[in-house]
């Protein structure tokens, strides 16, 4: 009877580790997911500031740097409210 109750302990704690496991694999997909996303968004923006202020738009390049910012506190927000 002991035999029995050892089996069905280990089976739970395999199912355990196994969906602990998996919540961590889906938490680390979306991790990498949302900072795929920034980096475009943020590099994008940071192209758009260079870009205006090598044509001497300067009030066009501090808004699109301004967005750059925006961007980043955007996932910083996103990244603490997840974790």
């Amino acid at each position: 009877m002991s035999l029995f109750w050892i089996q069905v302990v280990a089976f739970l704690l395999g199912t355990a580790l196994h969906v602990i496991g998996r919540v961590y694999e889906v938490k680390l997909h979306q991790h990498l997911y949302y900072m795929d996303k920034w980096e475009l968004e943020h590099t994008q923006a940071m192209q758009e500031a260079a870009a205006w202020s090598l044509v001497g738009e300067h009030a066009k390049a501090d808004e699109a740097f301004a967005k750059m910012r925006l961007v980043t506190e955007k996932y910083a927000l996103f990244f603490d409210s997840i974790n």
